[in-house]
């Protein structure tokens, strides 16, 4: 359900915005059939975004991974140092902080809230942890 919310969010944009391309990015989880940029493409094709907008990234783990390897093909490919991370308002923070940490001129594009609602203060409780780390490791590098 939350994938879904952001890939309409993306969509949306891409349809808007006919010159941007996107990169989707996520790797395969142990309970996945396949790595989740698969599972993006092939949504937003489906929708009628043509695949040559599309780059993917499907070897990330996690948030950081996401950013540093997406960061990579923005380099291979020439493509603008100025992003848009769509994701759920509560990762938002973070995504676009590491995203500037990696020298990307990033701005959030945060999806609706899903019916998910009875999950969302975990999902903030985990930001809150991660987030501190950030500001921890960071404190450590000084």
């Amino acid at each position: 359900m939350m994938l879904a919310t952001r890939l309409e969010e993306a969509y949306k944009y891409l349809s808007e915005n006919p010159q941007a391309v996107c990169i989707v990015t996520g790797g395969q989880g142990a309970d996945e059939i396949e790595p989740e940029a698969e599972t993006m493409e092939r949504f937003l094709i489906t929708k009628g975004i043509d695949k040559d907008r599309i780059y993917k990234e499907s070897k990330s783990k996690n948030t950081e991974e996401n950013l540093l390897f997406s960061k990579e093909i923005i380099e291979k490919n020439n493509l603008s140092e100025n992003v848009i991370i769509v994701s759920e308002l509560y990762h938002v923070y973070r995504g676009t902080r590491n995203a500037e940490k990696l020298g990307l001129d990033a701005a959030a594009l945060p999806a609706p809230v899903t019916r998910t609602i009875w999950a969302l203060p975990s999902y903030w409780l985990r930001e809150i942890f991660a987030i501190s780390r950030d500001f921890a490791f960071d404190l450590l590098k000084i």
